[in-house]
């Protein structure tokens, strides 16, 4: 079993907000191609104060507009309040997937270890090819956790004592005062995660909730979205002793498919 994620966003002052629309069905299309069991998830993230009546006509939008498309598969939409990002839309992806499972295996008494894959990918950032399932089910094996994406074809690093600086990331001017979750900072690009239920458990038992961001303030994209997500998440699990890889994107993938993001 498949389960494909998309991590959305929606700012409710957001323009472009019917744009996004078209990534998500060019993920219906990579979806489609998949020869497997699967399953389609959206987290929403908004903007919106909590409680807010759009929570609802968010999902409802949404739920219609994959139904259109998708009219003999499962979906499944989430919406919650925007404060962390990818790395917590991939937390609340992974903690629907646990009790769908557990639902699950309680039907199925004798099936008890069952798992399966999660591809987490960002709204805007999507398979530039069918290969990339088959090579990220190939590269999760062993000791390695997740597979996620880089723009290096390479993990990343940041780390003083070796002088070691991706992206900027101990001198540049946009990420001074932005959160350190530990040194050195090892990290893959943030456009996609792909796991197995099993790993994110393990990962859960470790280091807890996915994102160490406040669950009460709005997402920022440098704080939220990198120093404690994309960077932060992955450090995390490298300093608890977890190995991760990464597909070169340019093989695999293509950012901001459709512009608009």
């Amino acid at each position: 079993m498949l389960y494909y994620s998309i991590a959305h966003y929606y700012d409710v002052n957001d323009k472009r907000k019917e744009a996004k629309y078209k990534h998500i069905l060019k993920h219906i299309n990579a979806f489609l191609k998949i020869k497997d069991n699967k399953k389609f998830i959206i987290v929403s993230t908004i903007d919106a104060p909590i409680g807010s009546k759009r929570y609802l006509k968010v999902k409802t939008k949404l739920n219609n507009f994959c139904k259109k498309y998708l009219p003999a598969h499962q979906i499944h939409i989430i919406v919650e309040y925007n404060w962390g990002g990818t790395i917590a839309d991939l937390w609340y992806s992974y903690l629907y997937i646990k009790s769908n499972n557990i639902k699950k295996n309680k039907k199925n008494k004798k099936n008890k270890k069952n798992n399966c894959y999660i591809a987490h990918f960002e709204e805007d950032f999507g398979p530039n090819n069918n290969r990339w399932y088959a090579k990220s089910k190939e590269m999760l094996i062993n000791d390695i956790i997740y597979v996620g994406e880089s723009n290096k074809g390479r993990l990343k690093y940041a780390d003083f004592k070796t002088g070691q600086n991706d992206d900027g990331r101990l001198n540049s001017e946009v990420f001074e005062g932005n959160t350190r979750l530990a040194l050195p900072e090892v990290w893959t690009d943030g456009g996609y995660y792909f796991s197995s239920l099993n790993n994110l458990k393990k990962i859960e038992n470790t280091i807890g909730i996915f994102h160490k961001g406040n669950q009460n303030t709005k997402y920022d994209n440098k704080e939220d979205g990198i120093s404690i997500g994309e960077v932060g998440f992955p450090t995390l699990l490298h300093h608890a002793g977890f190995k991760f890889n990464c597909l070169n994107r340019a093989d695999y993938f293509i950012n901001e498919w459709c512009g608009g993001h």
